[in-house]
C-alpha cells in the first residue's frame, strides 16, 4: 500500500512516531479496521535498526463513527436524507442548473390529515406509515432525484434536470396515485391522500430559500383546494391537478 510506504519513509526522515488507520481484509470474511502506531528505532550512529509497531482493533469504533455520520445526514425514522443533506444537494443542483442553463423543480408535500391517523390508530402506526410512505414515494422518483424528510409528515423532493414543467407534474401524479393505494399496518387497513406544492427554477425563484418558500405556499393552496391535489406556484389560483 503506497500510503503505508510513504508513512514509513516519513518516520525515517523525521524520526517521529506516526499513527495510521488501516482497513484490512480478514482471512475469513469482511473487513477489519486497525489503528497502528509506528516508531523508528536507530542505533547510536543514526542507522535505522527496526520499527516498533503497536496496533489495535478499532472496527467497533469505526462502525460507531459511521453510524453517527449517517445520522448526521439522514432521518432516523425513515432513513431518508434529512434537512442538512437536502440543503447540500439543493445547493449543488442550483449550481449545476445555473452553470448549464437547466431547469429544475422542488416539491413540498405531506400526508393529508396525518394527525387524525396518529390520534385514532396510534403513533406506532403513524411511524410505520411514514416509513412506508417514504418507500412508495421513492419508488416514483428517478435515480438522481432526492426525497428528504423535513419533519413530522412533511417531505421535500428535489427534481434536477427537468426539461419542462410537465415532467415534474407527471412525477407528482405518479406519487399521488401510489399514495392512494391502501395501507395495511398492524392489522389496520386504511387509505390516505397527499397534497403537493411545486416550484420551478428559474421561473419561481433563484435561491433555495425562495423555491422552498414558494413550494410551501403552493402546498398551502393545494390544501385550500380540497387536498389530494398538485398545485404549482406559478399557477396559483389558476390550475390544480387531481390525482
Amino acid at each position: 500500500m503506497e500510503r503505508v510506504k510513504q508513512s514509513f519513509k516519513h518516520m525515517v526522515s523525521t524520526r517521529e512516531t506516526m499513527i495510521l488507520e488501516l482497513q484490512l481484509k480478514r482471512f475469513t470474511n469482511g473487513w477489519l479496521w486497525v489503528e497502528a502506531s509506528g516508531k523508528p528505532v536507530f542505533d547510536e550512529r543514526g542507522n535505522l535498526l527496526h520499527f516498533v509497531i503497536v496496533s489495535r482493533d478499532i472496527t467497533e469504533r469505526k462502525m460507531y463513527e459511521k453510524r453517527l455520520e449517517h445520522l448526521a445526514f439522514h432521518d432516523s425514522l425513515t432513513g431518508l436524507p434529512n434537512r442538512r443533506m437536502f440543503r447540500d444537494r439543493f445547493r449543488q443542483a442550483l449550481e449545476e442548473a445555473d452553470r448549464h442553463g437547466r431547469k429544475m423543480a422542488v416539491m413540498y408535500m405531506d400526508i393529508d390529515k396525518f394527525k387524525s391517523i396518529n390520534d385514532t390508530l396510534g403513533h406506532e402506526v403513524g411511524d410505520e406509515l411514514l416509513r412506508q410512505f417514504a418507500h412508495r414515494v421513492q419508488a416514483c422518483l428517478r435515480p438522481y432525484d432526492t426525497l428528504a424528510r423535513q419533519g413530522g409528515d412533511e417531505f421535500t423532493i428535489l427534481l434536477p434536470e427537468i426539461t419542462a414543467q410537465e415532467d415534474a407534474v407527471s412525477i407528482a401524479k405518479r406519487i399521488l396515485a401510489a399514495i392512494q393505494e391502501p395501507w395495511e399496518i398492524s392489522g389496520q387497513v386504511f387509505h390516505t391522500t397527499s397534497s403537493v406544492g411545486v416550484a420551478f427554477y428559474p421561473m419561481d425563484g433563484s435561491t433555495r430559500h425562495e423555491l422552498l418558500r414558494h413550494a410551501d405556499e403552493a402546498l398551502y393552496d393545494a390544501k385550500k383546494d380540497g387536498r389530494n391535489t398538485i398545485k404549482a406556484y406559478a399557477m396559483r389560483g389558476h390550475q390544480s391537478s387531481n390525482g
